[in-house]
């Protein structure tokens, strides 16, 4: 027969049942004897039996007049009763051929007459039957096997009985085992569930919860001994969080500290209301022991937002608690004050000492100022040599300002480091929030202080005033507004020429800054002065400079036969800058140029630097590469003659305000007459700037300037135009010469 034959299919899952019941090997029960025994006396029969039916076997339960307990199953009067599935009578088994030669027919006890009926399991398979059986013939009539059927009945109960013992003792099992994983996942976890009785207030724990909090497992605890357990500062958080939960059916959620011995530990838990169906009310939930979790995060916390040289809060710290207090400043009413300090003297100390020095002059300053840090406030390190100390104090603006005047002298006296006298100062910026303050607005204001600091009285302490919220608002419109042009790709650069006076020829150019607004306005640098503060946008243009010039210049050489060469502003810090010199390096050699083609101006006030040291060398190796430097703006800076010994200095350029005075003042021309004299003795070649007039022209080829750049011969013209005026004035003095020869 086939697997699939429904009666094959039937026969395993009654086998299944029968061996799920494990009773077929078990020893006989009372129950089974007791009804056995009844049988055999009810209906006058020597033989009694309750049999199992097996795949191969049959098996006797508490059998009544046979001396065997299990035979072959295979032509037997269970296995036929079972396969039937129904009721089976026979009145002379020597008469019916099936059993006629069956083993207990022809053996002893020589049964003649059987009666039995199928007993099933509670899924109706029929897993054996009730029988009775006698020695010799009878007959067997309804009311007969309608009382055989009832106690057939009986032992299906009995079986029942069973099934339902091996089921409860199947879910006790399964339930003590998983009692012993929650009790084993509660101690590898650290957590642990509770309940409140909310009629009775009784408080009742598992063994996780008594683990948590370090108590032995089933020490009787009350509610208000578990909220005794939390920290001072905590226990109003728990009770509210219980209070709502019971009196607004509200789950609540959070984390506390408890005390645990000498320890303080961190809990997370939650809880909610469940109603039973009598109606009782029981808060139920859990707690987790998150110390562990907890540290490590605070650990990562303190990693990521502190300040490895100094531990006070980095800038990532500095902006998550600064915004944090200035969204809880609108809920209280409270003032929030910032203070940005900036270190004077550190990069000095860094150029003369070394960076192990610049280290340590920044954290005796973290613990100077952390010494002296106001009530209610905190201290940052915003950046290299800045510092923030912001917080909700409630300190007066005044008394503020005062404290950072103490802080301020604290740094009167310097500090002495690997035998080295170190001095650091600071200048310093103030503001406190208004209502609606966004972290930006706050910070720009204290910013605009500082610089005002920095520029007007270096070493002070300045607070916020109206009038440098114009200048600050003037400073962050032209830095909006460059940016806006950079963004739009309306920079250009213009070239105005540099003419030799005796004879006009186009000598060389400088490069201007420009910005072409849409509708074709050309507008220049000073309009965004205030926007080259920006350090930012400051290499942002140096950059454009140069990757421009050196375009433009490859462009001349491929037109002209001697371009001009070209000459543009930088800063010292577009220098000094990582990247700076080796881009122009790049730009030259990208176009196939020579770095004499190009000349770099810098002004006087650029060379007051802290690093003189390393602008020197980065000039020098500029210079043997062959671009020239240039002094710009000369005689109107600091230091001028320094500067001519200290640095590799090819030109200077004389201010255009000695040169619009020099047909009206003597002394003018006696000035620019002496810088030109000392700069011939210094082999320095000198251009004159701003020149309007053919007097002024005139005058300094009289005092032997050999250079100029002003109004009157051009202004600053695209580089098409420029090529354009040197192809004519070329073609003209060819033609001069021509007509000479």
């Amino acid at each position: 027969m086939s697997r699939s034959d429904p009666a094959v299919v039937h026969e395993e899952h009654r086998l299944a049942a029968l061996r799920k019941l494990d009773i077929f090997d078990s020893p006989s029960n009372a129950e089974f004897t007791a009804l056995t025994e009844l049988a055999a006396t009810y209906f006058s029969c020597p033989i009694a039996l309750i049999s199992m039916v097996d795949k191969d076997r049959q098996r006797f339960k508490s059998p009544i007049g046979l001396s065997v307990t299990e035979l072959p199953r295979v032509g037997t009067f269970c296995d036929v009763t079972v396969a039937q599935n129904r009721p089976l009578v026979v009145e002379d088994a020597t008469l019916d051929p099936r059993f006629v030669s069956g083993m207990m027919v022809v053996n002893a006890p020589h049964v003649r007459f059987y009666a039995g009926i199928p007993v099933r399991e509670s899924h109706g398979y029929a897993i054996g039957n009730l029988a009775i059986a006698d020695v010799k013939p009878r007959n067997f009539g309804d009311a007969e096997m309608d009382a055989l059927a009832k106690l057939a009945k009986l032992a299906e109960n009995i079986i029942l009985t069973h099934e339902r013992e091996i089921e409860l003792i199947d879910r006790s099992n399964q339930l003590e085992k998983w009692n012993t994983l929650f009790r084993q996942s509660e101690r590898m976890i650290k957590l642990g569930t509770w309940e409140v009785d909310i009629d009775e207030g009784k408080l009742k724990w598992s063994d996780g919860v008594y683990n948590v909090h370090g108590i032995s497992i089933g020490t009787p605890v009350t509610i208000a001994q578990a909220i005794a357990k939390y920290i001072p500062s905590d226990r109003g958080l728990v009770e509210r969080a219980v209070t709502d939960a019971i009196a607004n059916d509200m789950p609540f959620r959070y984390e506390a500290s408890i005390q645990v011995g000498e320890q303080i530990r961190r809990i997370q838990a939650v809880g909610e209301i469940i109603t039973d169906t009598g109606g009782g009310r029981r808060l139920v939930g859990m707690i987790k022991d998150i110390d562990d979790e907890y540290s490590a995060t605070e650990r990562l916390r303190t990693l990521a937002f502190s300040d490895s040289l100094t531990g006070a809060l980095n800038r990532l710290g500095f902006d998550q608690d600064f915004a944090r207090q200035l969204d809880a400043s609108e809920t209280s009413g409270a003032c929030v004050h910032l203070a940005i300090l900036d270190l004077d003297g550190l990069k000095a100390i860094n150029d003369v000492y070394g960076h192990l020095s610049g280290d340590f002059a920044i954290r005796n300053t973290a613990a100077i100022v952390s010494g002296l840090l106001p009530e209610g406030t905190q201290l940052a390190r915003l950046g290299g040599d800045e510092f923030a100390i912001f917080g909700g104090s409630s300190l007066s603006s005044r008394e503020f300002l005062a404290a950072l005047e103490k802080i301020r002298r604290g740094f009167d006296k310097g500090v002495v480091h690997d035998g080295h006298y170190l001095s650091i100062g600071i200048s310093g910026g103030y503001a406190v929030s208004r209502p609606g303050d966004l972290p930006s607005n706050l910070l720009s204001r204290a910013d605009a202080a500082l610089y005002h600091s920095k520029r007007v009285s270096p070493g002070t302490i300045s607070s916020f005033s109206k009038e440098m919220d114009e200048q600050s608002h003037d400073r962050n419109a032209s830095v909006a507004r460059l940016r806006g042009a950079i963004a739009k790709q309306q920079i250009v650069a213009h070239y105005q020429p540099i003419v030799r006076l005796s004879d006009g020829a186009i000598q060389a150019c400088e490069a201007l800054m420009r910005v072409q607004d849409e509708d074709g306005a050309i507008h220049t640098a000073e309009h965004f002065a205030l926007a080259f503060e920006d350090a930012k946008i400051s290499r942002q243009i140096g950059a454009f400079m140069v990757k421009h010039t050196t375009h433009d210049m490859a462009v001349m050489a491929r037109q002209l036969e001697s371009p001009p060469r070209i000459s543009f502003n930088v800063t010292a810090a577009d220098l000094l800058s990582l990247g700076g010199v080796e881009y122009f390096h790049d730009m030259v050699a990208k176009h196939k140029l020579d770095h004499s083609q190009f000349c770099i101006e810098l002004t006087e006030s650029m060379l007051l630097v802290n690093d003189r040291g390393a602008l020197k060398t980065l000039l020098v190796e500029l210079r043997k590469a062959g671009t020239k430097i240039a002094l710009d703006d000369f005689g109107t800076g600091y230091s001028s003659l320094t500067h001519l010994r200290d640095f590799p200095i090819d030109f200077i350029k004389i201010d255009k305000s000695f040169v619009a005075r020099l047909e009206s003042e003597h002394e003018s021309r006696l000035i620019v007459q002496s810088l030109i004299q000392m700069a011939a003795n210094l082999n320095i070649t000198t251009v004159a700037e701003g020149i309007e007039t053919t007097g002024q022209v005139d005058l300094l080829r009289q005092i032997g300037c050999e250079f100029g750049q002003g109004f009157l011969f051009a202004k600053a013209m695209p580089i098409d135009r420029l090529i354009a005026q040197v192809k004519a004035a070329n073609a003209i003095r060819t033609a001069q010469m021509s007509k000479a020869g």
